[in-house]
């Protein structure tokens, strides 16, 4: 982020932000907040202030619990590949350059093979491009592009072992919830989200 980023996004962005909340929590009968923290810094106790974290998925997308079973299998078989998955947004502050670096890290520290595949597009597709030929993984990064959000998307994610997550700001993590009806375990930066009772 940029220097006059950084200033406008803190001293004006954040603060409107701030005062929008406050304002239709005073003028509303119901506010409904994402995350308890949230709900206790600008509810302080109000009835009318909820957590509420809605997940997008339905029941049809929940992992079979054959699925699951197979994928238990192949997960504690070494000769398998590990298959790790990001999907969403390829945006800067969802940090997936350290997502890749972190794949790269895990795989110097093993025999078993790694690889990293992602669903989604958007602005920081071409600068991920050139940090995994920056880092040699071209054999290891694989790029699905978009997948739009229901079954399909979902039968695509189920074999998958575990979800990658480091969000460089409070990100609320709608792919959280997915990749847990998915039956993926997640390995996530402590961000305030992330380690929710909530999703944990």
């Amino acid at each position: 982020m940029t220097r006059k980023s950084y200033i406008l996004r803190r001293y004006i962005y954040d603060k409107l932000l701030s005062l929008q909340i406050t304002f239709l929590i005073k003028a509303g009968c119901l506010a409904l907040l994402k995350g308890r923290q949230m709900c206790e810094d600008y509810g302080r106790g109000k009835n009318n202030v909820k957590n509420f974290l809605d997940a997008a998925y339905s029941k049809e997308h929940i992992i079979s619990p054959e699925d699951l079973e197979r994928k238990m299998f192949n997960a504690k078989n070494g000769d398998n590949a590990l298959e790790v998955v990001y999907f969403g947004r390829l945006v800067y502050y969802k940090g997936i350059a350290l997502c890749i670096r972190a794949v790269r890290y895990a795989q110097q520290k093993t025999n078993r093979k790694i690889t990293f595949l992602f669903f989604g597009s958007k602005d920081q597709e071409q600068f991920l491009k050139k940090v995994i030929q920056d880092l040699d993984m071209k054999n290891s990064v694989i790029f699905h592009g978009y997948v739009s959000y229901g079954k399909k998307l979902f039968e695509r994610l189920y074999p998958y072992h575990l979800l990658l997550a480091t969000p460089l700001r409070e990100d609320t993590p709608r792919s959280a919830l997915d990749a847990m009806a998915a039956g993926i375990p997640i390995l996530a930066f402590d961000t305030y989200y992330h380690c929710c009772p909530v999703i944990s």
